[in-house]
């Protein structure tokens, strides 16, 4: 699989793209956002509150880091909740 990256690029492309996804693992930011709104979404969160900033759309999925601390999310959290996921879509 050859990766190329989403840099620079116009958002509706941007979007474009997202919405061609099955899903999208990100922090909270812009692009988490945007991905929200056309495909299955894992948003994780260290200190920002996700009852104030979770993106909005109809599969949006908030994974919260212990304490707020990114750090302290094992990575086998993150890839149990993507197979959760993908088992139901």
């Amino acid at each position: 699989v050859e990766w190329e990256a989403v840099h620079g690029r116009p958002l509706r492309e941007v979007l474009a793209l997202l919405s061609c996804c099955r899903g999208f693992l990100g922090n909270d930011s812009g692009m988490s956002h945007l991905a929200a709104r056309v495909c299955p979404t894992t948003a994780l969160f260290g200190p920002s509150d996700p009852r104030v900033w979770a993106p909005l759309g109809n599969e949006v999925e908030i994974v919260r880091a212990p304490d707020g601390v990114l750090e302290k999310l094992e990575p086998d959290i993150v890839l149990g909740r993507l197979q959760f996921r993908r088992s139901v879509l």
